[in-house]
């Protein structure tokens, strides 16, 4: 069995439990086992995390007795994410080796979109009924859906004269400016601080230009305003495998929680920069060693001219920007923001907010598509939303605000 801890943060210190005790440091780093965050289902006490603990056990002999050949061991992972990826590699490795490498060039644009769910809130000044839905397994859905197409080579840049029309539009980014003064707008469309965006975003912008009152306007600047590919592939081709399996363990295990892991954190690890961390002091005696790299972030310990004083490079190669050639970054989080927008929009008059893939309304909509969504609870009933990711529940008999942990436990009638 391996050793491993599983652990909880509570204003900036960690609680956690190997097996035998109960510890608590401010660097749970330093802890030398594999390390696990307690599900957030589980109360954050010593109870909480002793049966979150066993309960891994458990749940990682179901994993591993599903697979004859390779026998896949959870616990021995250093943690969550690092499980996640390599049950992933598992299926998709041998069909990402034949991927052009990410060049420098490609992750410039790239990392000039905006490469997250999208996030819009109506506040609100008191508690209203609200009516929420989420997408459950969302990203799993997305990578192995037919729909979602991915570029599998190299594209290219290239200076547009004028944009083409939404039915010709090719795949890749486009540098151009996007505005509108529609409130709606706001609600279901990420405006990109650097007006660089992915074929999605932009092909839902163009298709919804009249009902959003969208102004778009192509860069012209004599420099390249596209980067776009002709080499396309289905994600589901990669991943469809990966998704069966892990739905199969669901249905046959339906209290894992290590499951949801294996589906929901995987696309994180899958675009991560191919990275390294380097002194300071080790980057100053060999700049030349290090001069076409990209310091991506530094981290600085100590006070400066004092003898703890260190700086931590964390270094990007830009012959290999990402560690594994799989253009998923922006296309993912483009595909999935619209997909969900175009939902939205079909009852914007009642949109209050959306958090990534869950949506709230001031009125139930049956019609949603079930598949995909599904009633959540944890943002529905007696709601205000102050912002988007600060909600709170009120009681209709007490009207007494809680946040939902306290909430659920809360019983006044």
């Amino acid at each position: 069995m391996s050793e491993y801890i599983v652990f909880y943060k509570n204003q900036g210190v960690y609680y956690y439990y190997n097996g035998e005790e109960y510890k608590t440091t401010k660097t749970i780093h330093q802890v030398k086992m594999n390390q696990f965050e307690l599900h957030h289902s589980y109360d954050e006490s010593n109870e909480g995390l002793k049966t979150y603990y066993e309960n891994m056990k458990v749940w990682s002999e179901q994993i591993k007795s599903k697979f004859t050949k390779c026998k896949f061991d959870y616990l021995s992972k250093y943690n969550d994410m690092i499980a996640s990826v390599h049950f992933c590699m598992m299926y998709i490795k041998k069909y990402i080796q034949t991927h052009d490498e990410i060049t420098f060039t490609e992750q410039n644009w790239i990392e000039k979109c905006y490469n997250t769910g999208l996030q819009s809130c109506k506040p609100q000044d008191k508690a209203i009924k609200l009516y929420s839905y989420d997408g459950k397994g969302f990203y799993q859905y997305v990578l192995s859906s037919e729909d979602f197409l991915i570029p599998d080579k190299e594209g290219y840049e290239t200076t547009l004269n004028e944009l083409p029309k939404r039915k010709e539009l090719k795949h890749g980014f486009y540098h151009v400016k996007i505005t509108s003064e529609n409130p709606n707008a706001n609600m279901v469309f990420a405006f990109s601080p650097e007006h660089t965006y992915y074929y999605y975003d932009l092909y839902f912008a163009m298709k919804h230009k009249k009902a959003l009152d969208f102004k778009i306007e192509l860069f012209q600047d004599n420099e390249p305003n596209a980067y776009l590919y002709d080499s396309l592939i289905k994600s589901s081709d990669i991943f469809c495998k990966w998704n069966t399996t892990i739905n199969e363990l669901k249905k046959e295990f339906p209290e894992n929680k290590l499951l949801k892991n294996l589906g929901s954190k995987v696309w994180g690890k899958l675009v991560e920069f191919n990275h390294y961390i380097v002194e300071g002091s080790e980057l100053d005696k060999n700049f030349d060693k290090y001069k076409d790299c990209n310091i991506i972030r530094t981290k600085i310990y100590g006070a400066y001219e004092e003898a703890d004083y260190r700086e931590v490079h964390y270094v990007q190669d830009e012959a290999k920007p990402y560690k594994y050639n799989i253009r998923l970054k922006a296309q993912l989080t483009s595909y999935g923001r619209s997909l969900v927008s175009n939902y939205a929009i079909e009852n914007i008059d009642n949109l209050v907010r959306i958090h990534t893939d869950s949506m709230s309304f001031t009125q139930p909509w049956k019609e949603l598509d079930k598949k995909i969504f599904k009633k959540e609870e944890k943002t529905s009933g007696l709601v205000q939303f102050k912002k988007c990711n600060d909600c709170w529940h009120e009681c209709w008999k007490c009207h007494t605000q809680f946040k939902w942990e306290q909430y659920q436990n809360h019983k006044c009638w």
